[in-house]
């Protein structure tokens, strides 16, 4: 009886153990209002996208029809405010489109807002040389024109921020004097009944005065004062984050940016840094939100490359050999945990063998109590049973364990070597732009720059990364798909680790990617193309009703 009491307690005693050690690996989510808003609002991406693309095709419709100079020039005003901060070479395009009419009908209004406006976009992507040169170029606006506020702003932003791309000791102070100069001026012409003049208050009070009091009291005025899902109210909550974080509190900081980041993402604008930041700072301050980070970073990217800004996927670039070391420091922990939870599973099972042989000892020395054996016999067996599925499921457990480490390394080594591309890449994009412009090329810079042969490389070392990932995780995919289909329409590898387009569809359709809108941006295909090889695949399908769900359930167990 008292072996049978060392058994429970030691049975007892490994479940708890178990439990701790799986507990010890789990992360705890943010529970927060703001951060579920923000995730919502990435989910619906393609739905805020699409209404923008309608808003703009109906501005397009209108100008296509249009024959009146000055109509024309509105409707070019009008496009250029959609484009600004959501697609850069399309806003470039219709800003030009209005200097060269405004130049033409010899309209001086439309010359100084569209020549100040090139210089804002010029800015926006770090060709600062170049905007100055615009702004040069145009008569700065009398004091009482409604341009000359903005114009003095547009230097300011042009200064200030080449202050932080020189980030010297000769050419830094230069340039922030000279903002400083022009943030001044602004100041002297405010009325305080300016749109922005709250806004345009806070930024004098933090960046001349530095009062972070005063500076916070007129962004928040800013943005009580801003629509929720507009651009004022971002920048006004980015102004706060900002202020925030100099003051040291960081819980205030990330409220703001997370509010900063849902109203850039609903009202689709890509050019954008509240997201960038805001993974910087999960990366670096909370380990247990290093899936959010990531699916943030992501995001920040795929903004950056849509609104072709090559200055932010250089900054980029920057953070994230940071969040890489940051990732890889997290995964080697938690393969830690599991090589110790492995060692205490297997001294535990040792254990219970010893247990077990010292109890099968004790009953033949206890063959005079015939009551007490029956008993214990009965109840070893219910053990001795018991302990077999336990035994079972931990080497289950243990395989399980071994190929996650494997695929997890192999996972871990395939997005490594991706960022390492980028990285060489944006690299050379910095030699060039720096040899270009030192040799004042830029035409052949941009021509370069925009060349599509750069966005195919890209797409196809994804999907090449995409297929060997995929395969590496799910190595029956293939023969599990086909025995969805007839021995007539049979699927396979064309090359080994490369998948054909129809799989690389529903290999996304099996991560859970349903819609045809989001597939298709993943695999640089249009929607259409995505449904047809749907419906074409669909109709082969032995079943045609539960095809896609019969898809979900592939590959429940990941075998190498």
């Amino acid at each position: 009886m008292k072996s049978t009491k060392t058994l429970r307690v030691g049975i007892l005693k490994t479940i708890l153990l178990i439990t701790a050690l799986f507990s010890s690996v789990s992360s705890t989510a943010i529970d927060h209002k703001l951060f579920a808003e923000l995730d919502e609002a990435i989910n619906q991406r393609p739905q805020f996208t699409q209404q923008k693309e309608k808003l703009i095709a109906d501005i397009k419709a209108k100008i296509a029809k249009e024959r009146q100079p000055l109509a024309l020039l509105r409707l070019y005003k009008q496009i250029v405010d959609q484009y600004y901060v959501y697609q850069y070479d399309s806003a470039m395009c219709y800003v030009r489109k209005g200097l060269a009419l405004a130049e033409q009908t010899g309209n001086q209004q439309y010359i100084t807002l569209n020549t100040i406006t090139l210089a804002e976009l010029l800015t926006l992507t770090g060709l600062y040389n170049e905007a100055n040169n615009k702004l040069d170029s145009l008569p700065e606006p009398a004091a009482d024109n409604s341009e000359c506020i903005r114009y003095r702003m547009a230097r300011f932003t042009l200064y200030n921020n080449w202050a932080d791309y020189c980030g010297d000791d000769i050419y830094k102070p230069k340039y922030q004097a000279k903002s400083k100069q022009y943030l001044k001026s602004v100041y002297s012409l405010l009325k305080g009944t300016e749109p922005n003049y709250d806004f345009l208050m806070g930024e004098y009070h933090a960046y001349i005065t530095e009062d972070k009091k005063a500076s916070l009291s007129f962004y928040i005025n800013a943005l009580n004062n801003a629509q929720k899902n507009s651009r004022s109210y971002a920048m006004a909550a980015f102004a706060i984050a900002n202020n925030y974080s100099a003051s040291g509190n960081y819980e205030k900081y990330v409220d703001y940016l997370v509010k900063s980041a849902i109203s850039d993402v609903t009202s689709t604008i890509k050019e954008n840094l509240s997201l960038q930041y805001l993974a910087s700072y999960l990366y670096e301050h909370d380990r247990e939100e290093l899936e959010r980070a990531e699916r943030y970073i992501k995001a920040s990217v795929e903004d950056a490359y849509f609104y072709n800004n090559r200055l932010r996927l250089l900054e980029i670039a920057k953070v994230m050999p940071r969040i890489t070391e940051t990732y890889q420091a997290t995964i080697k922990s938690q393969n830690q945990r599991m090589k110790y939870l492995t060692v205490g599973i297997l001294a535990l099972l040792a254990a219970i063998l010893i247990n077990l042989y010292f109890i099968f000892k004790k009953n033949k020395q206890l063959h005079s109590q015939q009551k007490e054996i029956s008993e214990n016999n009965d109840y070893l067996r219910n053990m001795t049973k018991q302990l077999g599925e336990m035994n079972d499921k931990l080497s289950e457990a243990n395989k399980g364990l071994s190929d996650t480490n494997h695929h997890r390394e192999a996972l871990v080594k395939i997005f490594t070597n991706l960022c390492t591309k980028y990285i060489d890449r944006m690299k050379n994009y910095q030699k060039l732009v720096k040899r270009k412009i030192k040799a004042n090329q830029t035409s052949e810079l941009l021509s370069t720059l925009s060349s599509t042969r750069i966005s195919e490389e890209d797409a196809q070392l994804f999907l090449a990364n995409f297929d060997k990932a995929f395969l590496n995780l799910y190595p029956n995919f293939v023969d599990e798909l086909n025995t969805l289909l007839p021995p007539d329409a049979q699927l396979k590898l064309s090359m080994p680790n490369s998948l054909s387009p129809e799989l690389r569809i529903y290999a996304l359709i099996r991560l859970g990617v349903k819609d045809s809108s989001e597939i298709a941006n993943l695999l640089f295909y249009s929607p259409q193309t995505i449904y047809n090889y749907r419906s074409a695949l669909k109709n082969k399908a032995l079943n045609k009703d539960t095809f896609d769900n019969d898809v979900l359930q592939l590959c429940t167990v990941v075998r190498s």
